[in-house]
């Protein structure tokens, strides 16, 4: 007798959305929070260049015992269930902080890349993006698939989740400014 066992899907080529995420209340709360937090310039592995990347960051503390450890269980909640519905990653938690990203009017950006790659973050798993701030025009979070590009509209307190070994960027800001909190969920390396 055979048996049909019914095997879990994986579905790479997904990113799963979670709207309002954040209603307008936590949005004003995550912007008095991280007000007070010291500012950086964005780098990469490769180091700082603005014509690739051209964002400030704050990084928030760690989730243990601290104010913003209700942000890391609500990102930690949707991310599982996004890699439950799609990707059945093995994950185990955070090895970074969250990171609030602003990217500044005319010409703010993130030209392509994947979140996972060198020795300090081949433990990426899922990245996620919550949107705190639109801008008016420019600043669109895309994914390359193929030879298109897929933008992935999001409205503020709306999140976005995906492997991170997917290339994105963030398109340059025309007008207004984006502001958004990024989070990776890490694992053990990939079998």
């Amino acid at each position: 007798m055979k048996l049909n066992i019914l095997e879990k899907k994986t579905n790479f080529e997904l990113w799963y959305i979670v709207r309002r995420m954040f209603d307008q209340e936590e949005l004003e709360t995550i912007a008095e929070q991280v007000a007070p937090i010291g500012i950086t310039t964005a780098t990469t592995i490769g180091g700082h260049d603005e014509t690739y990347r051209d964002s400030i960051l704050k990084w928030l503390p760690d989730c243990d015992d601290t104010e913003f450890k209700w942000l890391y269980k609500r990102i930690w909640k949707w991310a599982r269930i996004a890699n439950e519905d799609n990707w059945h990653f093995d994950i185990s938690g955070w090895q970074t902080g969250l990171q609030h990203t602003y990217y500044p009017t005319e010409g703010g950006h993130y030209s392509w890349h994947t979140d996972i790659g060198g020795p300090s973050i081949n433990h990426r798993k899922i990245s996620g993006t919550v949107l705190l701030k639109d801008c008016i025009e420019g600043g669109r979070l895309q994914f390359k698939c193929g030879k298109n590009n897929s933008d992935i509209v999001l409205e503020e307190g709306d999140a976005v989740f995906f492997p991170s070994f997917y290339l994105h960027r963030v398109t340059p800001v025309k007008k207004g400014e984006r502001e958004s909190l990024v989070s990776w969920i890490s694992g053990p390396p990939y079998k």
